[in-house]
């Protein structure tokens, strides 16, 4: 019962705190519970991904306006010098918003403009209200896998093969297929990698080379083979090539960027800090939320080295969205990159799925749900993904073409039976609900059955 009572308190979460977390994410679809709210920095020139030098004109817009897009931003104006980092915040909040409601599709710009040219980054999202937090959650993403790669911006001269990795990172069994695609000499295209106990992480090597002066963008694409729909990640990356290569700073990124997990297992994570210039004294510090064993250090870095700090997380035993900020310090300049660590996604993704049903099939969509529940809770972890994939599809056909977005609907005429106060936002009718959470309960207690506490002390 204390555990239910601890679920209950993250699905049906009250008021949250306001964070901000670094932007290195390629998308901003998020879920807030209502009332809260959240905020992303933006870190310039480097969430620009592109190479700047001398005095830099910025301009960070979103369209639509703040009233449609849940945002405090139109437009914002900066100047500064390329090797001076902005960190500017935007924030959305879910304040007089109903569960199961969303703001309208946004596009958030990125621009630069200099002597020697212009950049520009667009950055596609939504905001929806939730009963239960999670960062690129659209189109019904599963993060059973995560995608990242050690640099999403890096310099050459012609013909020079400059090397890059990419790290894959999952506790379920899952074999990965990635593929490179790009106007560029890319040394191996298409990857394969297999995961699981056992093997966790597997960094993939490859070098991108070009001829021509100029900035060469590719994407990677990564899928599960089981769950090719719902279980596909992209990251995109810039290769520029010039005659002398730029100081470009430093750097910072932490990996894995954004997974799903056991709730109670261990995670191994990396945080990667390069100097990409002069010799730089650097501090690295953690801010998380979660039970962690890492140590702020501080080491100092010659032009072109890299330093990997590694050190390991381990969530708690309820369904939660978890956050770590890392941040590097050097000469009065900071930098950050954000990881998400979730626990319990495979359910809440489907109750989040079925908060946005049309109102005559909310039923139906619970049904469907307890259906699942109950031939997975005794599975291991990130097994039967094709059957999750399968349950997400029925799910998704069953929403409105459009997100409710705008103002909250009028509230109905108050009746003789009320419901318990912080459950009226929720779109599933609370019998239905009470099986889903029971079933819910039952698969986490059975995952961390044989675990019966934290290894360490938060670091």
């Amino acid at each position: 019962m204390k555990w239910l009572v601890l679920f209950l308190s993250i699905v049906f979460g009250i008021v949250a705190i306001p964070t901000s977390t670094a932007l290195q994410l390629d998308n901003l679809y998020i879920s807030l519970q209502p009332d809260t709210k959240k905020c992303f920095d933006i870190v310039l020139p480097d969430d620009l991904r592109a190479q700047l030098d001398g005095r830099i004109k910025y301009t960070v817009s979103m369209r639509p306006d703040p009233d449609e897009s849940w945002s405090d931003i139109s437009e914002r104006l900066f100047q500064a010098d390329a090797s001076d980092a902005i960190v500017n915040p935007v924030c959305f909040a879910t304040f007089d918003r109903k569960t199961g409601q969303c703001g309208k599709d946004f596009t958030l710009t990125l621009s630069a403009t200099s002597a020697a040219g212009s950049r520009q980054r667009e950055i596609a999202g939504r905001a929806c209200a939730s009963a239960v937090e999670d960062i690129d959650s659209a189109p019904a993403a599963l993060d059973v896998f995560d995608l990242s790669i050690d640099r999403q911006l890096k310099t050459g001269k012609a013909n020079e093969k400059v090397p890059f990795f990419l790290a894959l990172y999952s506790q379920a069994e899952v074999t990965v297929d990635v593929a490179i695609d790009g106007q560029l000499e890319i040394s191996q295209k298409s990857h394969t990698a297999s995961l699981g106990k056992g093997k966790n992480r597997v960094q993939l090597n490859f070098t991108a080379a070009a001829v021509q002066e100029g900035e060469h963008k590719f994407m990677v694409k990564a899928t599960a083979r089981n769950c090719r729909q719902t279980c596909a990640k992209n990251v995109s990356a810039s290769l520029v090539v010039a005659k002398e290569v730029a100081d470009s700073g430093f750097s910072v990124v932490i990996s894995p960027e954004n997974v799903n997990v056991e709730a109670l297992a261990q995670v191994d994570y990396a945080i990667y800090v390069r100097n990409g210039g002069q010799k730089r004294d650097l501090a690295v510090s953690l801010a998380a939320d979660v039970q962690n064993s890492f140590y702020a250090q501080s080491f100092t870095l010659g032009p072109l080295q890299e330093q990997a700090i590694k050190f390991i997380a381990i969530p708690g035993n309820v369904s939660k969205l978890y956050e770590l900020k890392a941040s590097a310090t050097s000469m009065g300049s900071t930098k950050t990159a954000t990881a998400y660590l979730s626990t319990g996604e495979l359910v809440t993704d489907a109750l989040r799925q079925a908060e946005m049903a049309r109102p005559e099939l909310k039923d139906s969509a619970g049904g469907k749900i307890q259906s699942w529940l109950q031939a997975y809770q005794d599975a291991e972890y990130g097994s039967g993904l094709e059957e999750r994939e399968r349950l997400a599809q029925e799910l998704s056909s069953m929403q409105a073409e459009e997100p409710v977005a705008g103002q909250p609907e009028a509230e109905p005429e108050s009746n003789d039976t009320a419901e318990p106060p912080g459950l009226e936002g929720l779109a599933l009718p609370l019998g239905a609900l009470l099986v889903i959470i029971a079933g819910a309960a039952a698969f986490y207690l059975y995952q961390s059955r044989k675990k019966d506490s934290l290894l360490f002390e938060s670091g």
